[in-house]
């Protein structure tokens, strides 16, 4: 499976994750966290520790309500779908000259 991650990038275990999927620096995938698809307007999906294929996910926070009062809580947002562009903005250049 294929699936380039940024820096600072951390899977545990228990989560799922698709074929072709582009994990974004600093998310940390766990199989508790929130994983909502904003991809398409209007139309948000939740998922709990599984990762579509060939999504693009980045870290993000999310407002949860606790008894003192509203925290942002970690989760992470499908910002869009996998496609040729983006190979070429994940995949590794190669040094001029060689």
């Amino acid at each position: 499976m294929e699936a380039p991650m940024g820096a600072n990038t951390t899977v545990v275990e228990g989560i799922v994750i698709g074929e072709e999927d582009v994990l974004g620096a600093h998310a940390t995938l766990t199989s508790s966290m929130k994983i909502f698809d904003i991809s398409q307007a209007g139309n948000s999906k939740e998922y709990h520790g599984y990762v579509p294929p060939r999504a693009v996910v980045m870290a993000g926070v999310y407002p949860k309500a606790f008894p003192a009062r509203v925290f942002g809580t970690l989760v992470l947002f499908i910002i869009d779908q996998y496609a040729p562009h983006t190979h070429l903005k994940t995949s590794l250049s190669e040094t001029p000259g060689k």
